[in-house]
C-alpha cells in the first residue's frame, strides 16, 4: 500500500506527522482512505486464561462473619492474556485492568531493547522507544490503560510474547470513540464481532480498520442500509476481533458509542 493513500483528516493531503513518517517508515502516513487488504492469514496470535478467585472471605473468620451479616459477596476475576508480536508492527490494546497502567510496568519485561510503542491521540502519534543499549524508555510515564489501542514494533526477526495480567473489568464499561479516528480495543478480553458480540454501537458510514501482516484491513458500515462489509465480517455484527487486538475506528457518523454492561457469569 503506497504511503500516499491515507490521512486522518478530511481536508486534502495533509500528512499525519513527521514523527510517523520517520519512525513507522511511512507505514502509517497514508493519505485519506485506507485501502482494503484482501483476506489473509493473521500472524498475530492471542491466548487467554482466566482464573476466578472466589471465597476470599474465608481467609479470616471476621471477614466471613461480616459478609454473612451484610449479604455482600465479592467476586474478583483475574487472569492473563498472551499477545505474540512478530517482526514489524502489531496493533494491540490492554485487555485487562492491571495494577499499574504504566508502559514500564506493562511492557518492559517483554519488549526487547530497540523495540518501540506508538500511541495515537486523535491527530498524531507519539513514539515511545526503548533504548537499544540501556533499555530505558523515552517516555516512561506513558499510560496504557484498559481499552487503549497502540502499536508495538518488533525490529527483530524473532517474535516475542507480551503477557498482560490483571482483572477482568465488570459493570458498565465506557470506551467511546472520538470524532475522526480513534485507536482503541475491547475492554473485555473477549473475541467476537465488534457490534453483535462486543457491544459497540456504530453509525452508518463508519469504518473500522484492523492491522495485520503489514497492512490495514478496512470494514465499512453501509451509509444506507447499515450492513457491514469486509473480510470475515458479519453483515449485522461488524468486524471480527481477537482478544487483545487494537483497531482504528473512523467515526464519520459522529454517533458511534461503546458502552457495555458486562458481568462474569
Amino acid at each position: 500500500m503506497p504511503a500516499s493513500d491515507w490521512s486522518p483528516y478530511e481536508s486534502g493531503n495533509r500528512k499525519i506527522c513527521k514523527n510517523v513518517q520517520k519512525n513507522l517508515k511511512k507505514l502509517l502516513t497514508l493519505k485519506m482512505g485506507f485501502a482494503i487488504v484482501d483476506a489473509h492469514t493473521v500472524t498475530q496470535t492471542t491466548n487467554m486464561r482466566i482464573k476466578t478467585l472466589l471465597c476470599l472471605a474465608a481467609l479470616t473468620a471476621g471477614v466471613a462473619t461480616s459478609m454473612a451479616q451484610s449479604n455482600v459477596y465479592s467476586l474478583n476475576v483475574v487472569g492473563y492474556v498472551n499477545v505474540v508480536c512478530s517482526n514489524g508492527f502489531t496493533l494491540v490494546n490492554t485487555p485487562l485492568v492491571p495494577t499499574n497502567n504504566g508502559i514500564v510496568s506493562l511492557l518492559d519485561a517483554y519488549v526487547p531493547n530497540g523495540g518501540s510503542v506508538y500511541t495515537f491521540n486523535g491527530s498524531s502519534f507519539q513514539t515511545i522507544a526503548k533504548d537499544e543499549f540501556d533499555g530505558s524508555w523515552s517516555a516512561p510515564a506513558t499510560q496504557l490503560p484498559n481499552g487503549k489501542g497502540y502499536f508495538i514494533r518488533n525490529p527483530f526477526a524473532a517474535a516475542f510474547t507480551v503477557t498482560y495480567v490483571g482483572e477482568v473489568p465488570q459493570g458498565t464499561l465506557t470506551n467511546n470513540p472520538g470524532p475522526g479516528y480513534t485507536l482503541l480495543g475491547s475492554k473485555v478480553p473477549q473475541a467476537g464481532f465488534v457490534q453483535s458480540d462486543l457491544g459497540f454501537t456504530s453509525g452508518n458510514g463508519d469504518q473500522l480498520l484492523r492491522f495485520a501482516n503489514g497492512g490495514f484491513i478496512t470494514y465499512q458500515k453501509d451509509e444506507f442500509d447499515g450492513t457491514w462489509s469486509g473480510p470475515g465480517a458479519s453483515s449485522a455484527g461488524g468486524a471480527p476481533l481477537k482478544v487483545g487486538e487494537g483497531f482504528f475506528y473512523r467515526n464519520l457518523s459522529g454517533t458511534a458509542t461503546w458502552v457495555r454492561t458486562f458481568t462474569v457469569q
